[in-house]
């Protein structure tokens, strides 16, 4: 960890390489953050039920009534 006295005694280019590298660190941080979330959101896709779970009868249960007045 750098404190902030010790940018008075680096040189510029060592203070743009250490910003450079922070930069980086944010960024790729970012991207591991973001790919996280997407391999998390997809790992908890809604559950639907298969297609084979479904399963129709044979005969199927449908009553008639048929009244008249």
């Amino acid at each position: 960890m750098l404190f902030p006295s010790m940018f008075s005694i680096l040189p510029a280019s060592e203070m743009l390489r250490l910003r450079k590298a922070s930069l980086v660190r944010k960024f790729h941080k970012g991207i591991v953050v973001i790919m996280l979330l997407l391999l998390f959101g997809i790992g908890l896709v809604p559950a639907q039920p298969e297609a084979s779970l479904a399963q129709s009868r044979a005969r199927p249960n449908i009553v008639l009534i048929l009244t008249d007045d």
